[in-house]
């Protein structure tokens, strides 16, 4: 069986104040197993951003639970949950979010907790064809080497649980298939669990588990079996 490794209960969320405030996140429920390749879908408005912020400790619900294991992070404190954060959990930006100044090598080491894990940048560079640019500043790179930066970054720490802001969403089609193979490759290769947010019609058909919100609230589930990115027609 299955363990789970994200549990959601009776999750709300409002956005707003006063008479302009409005329920975001409207009673989810649902839970995440270890291993999990989970897309989530929905229309613009769905509240899929600001469930991704919750599920990483970004922000807290108004009312729910949000469990890791036995530890629920909705109850932590500021300073708990960037220590929470930083211990399980890697986020991938649609917009990268480099830092302009620093090389690639120094953009994946913003993360690291060790000597280790800074050593081991030359090898995870090699693994994805940026050995030659690692020297490199943002403005050198395209965007889907800067978006491979952006992954190794968040996979630098080995983190529990990967979660993924609409990946591919600033790509052309070939960058956006070497990216979603890169996150593929290291799911494969781990008991890490992904969580991806995209507006992508194909980009489903790589999940274990599809989420389809609408109007914050959870439309359905949908169990199958995930196909490789190069299976599928683009």
């Amino acid at each position: 069986m299955s363990k789970t490794v994200i549990d959601i209960k009776n999750l709300v969320k409002y956005l707003g104040s006063g008479e302009f405030q409005f329920q975001v996140i409207k009673e989810l429920n649902f839970s995440i197993n270890q291993n999990d390749f989970v897309i989530m879908v929905g229309p613009s408005g769905s509240g899929k951003t600001t469930l991704l912020n919750i599920l990483c400790a970004l922000e807290k619900a108004d009312k729910g639970s949000v469990f890791y294991d036995d530890k629920d992070i909705n109850r932590l404190s500021e300073s708990q949950r960037i220590q929470f954060r930083r211990g399980n959990i890697g986020y991938i930006f649609q917009d990268y979010l480099l830092l302009s100044n620093l090389t690639a090598t120094e953009n994946i080491g913003v993360g690291a907790s060790d000597k280790q894990q800074l050593k081991n940048i030359p090898n995870l560079l090699d693994k994805v064809g940026l050995s030659e640019h690692e020297h490199k500043l943002p403005s050198e790179l395209s965007g889907g080497q800067q978006q491979r930066v952006s992954i190794l970054r968040a996979l630098l720490k080995k983190p529990k649980v990967l979660i993924c802001d609409e990946p591919t969403g600033a790509l052309d089609q070939e960058s956006s298939k070497d990216v979603l193979e890169l996150i593929q490759e290291f799911h494969s290769e781990s008991d890490m669990t992904v969580v991806i947010v995209t507006h992508d019609n194909k980009i489903p058909d790589i999940g274990n588990r599809v989420i389809h919100l609408k109007d914050g609230k959870i439309e359905s589930i949908i169990e199958q079996e995930p196909k490789k990115v190069k299976e599928i027609d683009w």
